[in-house]
């Protein structure tokens, strides 16, 4: 008799492998992009990987605590969306897991390493202490994603169905494209 794998476990391996692909291909071209870079270019793809952390953080928040209730009347009044965001909202759990940890973690991975090439820029261009440029570059990373995402939470939270709606509207958008 064959063995069935928990439909949870089969979602941590799918995250597992999906982990490791984004993070390979989003570190292959922040590296690319970021080899013999200047400080402003460094600079711009760090803020880019925290905006997008952030991004994926409100999302993740906002379907974990939106009600199915509106959105079962706009999909009966078929508001363009509704459908794509019940989904979201049923599958609160994969979406927040898929939103928070997994793109979010690989943000704070990649924002990790584009920290140490702007320490490096720093350290080769402005001849800084690499020690000092350390702790000061981290500690404007991790503030500025932590202020973030501690400023943009209740915003989530507060705006959840406008929010996960424009998620759903623009995977609509997506399927009717692709299709």
């Amino acid at each position: 008799m064959k063995k069935r794998i928990k439909p949870s476990l089969r979602w941590a391996i799918r995250l597992l492998i999906w982990s490791f692909a984004i993070t390979v291909i989003l570190t292959l071209f922040s590296t690319h992009a970021m080899s013999g870079a200047g400080l402003i270019t460094a600079i711009f793809i760090l803020l880019v990987f925290i905006v997008l952390g952030v991004l994926f953080d409100m999302l993740g928040i906002a379907a974990a605590t939106a009600s199915e209730k509106p959105f079962h009347a706009m999909a009966a009044n078929r508001v363009a969306g509704a459908a794509e965001s019940l989904r979201f909202i049923k599958n609160a759990d994969r979406v927040s897991s898929f939103c928070n940890d997994m793109v979010g973690d690989i943000c704070g991975i990649i924002s990790g390493i584009s920290a140490m090439a702007i320490v490096t820029v720093l350290s080769r261009d402005f001849s800084a202490g690499v020690t000092i440029t350390t702790l000061v570059v981290s500690g404007l990373l991790a503030g500025l994603t932590v202020g973030a995402k501690a400023l943009f939470k209740p915003l989530a939270m507060r705006h959840n169905t406008a929010i996960v709606l424009l998620m759903g509207q623009l995977i609509h958008i997506f399927k009717r494209k692709v299709k």
